[in-house]
């Protein structure tokens, strides 16, 4: 669980972060200040301050996560297949409505939706309304495809020299994943 030995205000920024603060430092080759990084994350979850761990955790989620990350992606999908999505459960009524539930309602001993459950219960099988959460995944094998990636040879040759002109481990791994971003980044904009 990346992100719990900082203070609580960066636990999500940190814990969601495509790489480290010591893998950042080193792709921008020199000190990375996680206050400064994570300044949206952090002035997101202020903004309920005083209130319970899980209500600035949701405050965090909804403003950066959801608008700025799963929406975005479900948007371009599903235009990119023709398909007009709608999010019911986004309705500015049942939207604030369920922000003044006790937390307990939204999340108890470890289950989530706890209110949305309960009353689908006598319509939907407890298998579904049990089950696992299913995330919104994007192919990220795909991204790491890195021979078709223009320019990828010279990135990787780039990013794997040390200062010292030496290939470390840590830079060959550091490498890989910024081309694997980057190529993946390539392609989503490519196609959408």
């Amino acid at each position: 669980m990346a992100g719990l030995s900082h203070d609580p205000q960066l636990w999500n920024p940190v814990w969601m972060a495509p790489l480290a603060t010591g893998e950042m430092a080193q792709m921008l080759g020199g000190p990375a200040h996680e206050e400064e990084i994570y300044s949206e994350g952090i002035a997101a979850f202020e903004v309920s301050a005083g209130e319970s761990m899980v209500s600035q955790t949701l405050q965090f989620l909804t403003q950066l996560y959801l608008q700025d990350d799963i929406l975005a992606k479900v948007d371009r999908t599903s235009m990119g297949h023709g398909l007009e999505v709608r999010s019911p459960f986004l309705d500015r009524d049942l939207v604030t409505f369920v922000s003044k539930l006790p937390n307990s309602q939204k999340f108890h001993r470890g289950r989530t939706k706890v209110i949305l459950k309960r009353a689908l219960a006598s319509v939907l099988p407890a298998a579904i309304c049990e089950r696992s959460k299913m995330g919104f995944g994007i192919p990220q094998g795909l991204g790491f495809e890195t021979r078709t990636c223009t320019g990828a040879q010279h990135i990787r040759r780039s990013i794997m020299r040390s200062p010292s002109g030496t290939s470390t481990s840590a830079n060959i791994g550091l490498a890989e994943r910024i081309i694997g971003c980057i190529c993946l980044v390539t392609r989503c904009a490519m196609s959408g």
